[in-house]
């Protein structure tokens, strides 16, 4: 049932991108030697997956899709993908620190968060699924990692969390990713 699920989801997307691209309207406008050449253009092609693997959207759409269907590990890969495309996405990284947290993988959807933190400092949406994953992280951590976790939920509440994370990264401290 899952996998009939995720095939209509995809099949829906592909419809939805070759629509976006004008595929069905551009054929009726253009003319009969301006068609052709179209036609032949890789980038126009509107199932040109070599497009679609570069295409954050797509990724995030295909993710949610996949967790709407309870299928989390796929749903972490797409929005991985995503992330990938464009390091900088806030929705990837958000959606990879919800789909974690869902997943019961609380210090992962803690880390991914904090990336969606740096992007949107202010949002009280990230802030709260942030909150969520270290009080959940907290539970199931060792001795040593609740410490870490403590001090990040301490400086989440006091709202220095991402000049603390940045500072991290300028002397060569990242979070595992």
């Amino acid at each position: 049932m899952d996998i009939l699920i995720a095939c209509t989801v995809v099949a829906v997307l592909i419809l939805y991108f070759i629509w976006k691209s004008g595929a069905f309207s551009s054929a009726r406008n253009v003319a009969p030697a301006e068609n052709k050449a179209a036609a032949q253009s890789p980038a126009q092609s509107p199932l040109d997956h070599k497009a679609l693997i570069q295409d954050e959207n797509f990724h995030i759409l295909q993710g949610m899709a996949y967790a709407d269907a309870g299928l989390l590990d796929q749903a972490i890969f797409e929005e991985k993908e995503a992330s990938r495309v464009n390091p900088r996405s806030f929705p990837a990284w958000n959606n990879i620190g919800f789909f974690l947290f869902k997943a019961g993988r609380y210090a992962d959807s803690a880390r991914a968060l904090e990336q969606a933190l740096r992007l949107q400092p202010t949002l009280e949406l990230v802030q709260n699924n942030l909150r969520n994953s270290y009080d959940k992280a907290l539970e199931t951590a060792t001795p040593a990692q609740k410490e870490s976790l403590r001090q990040r939920k301490e400086k989440l509440d006091a709202g220095t969390l991402v000049d603390f994370l940045n500072q991290g990264d300028q002397a060569g401290v990242t979070p595992n990713r």
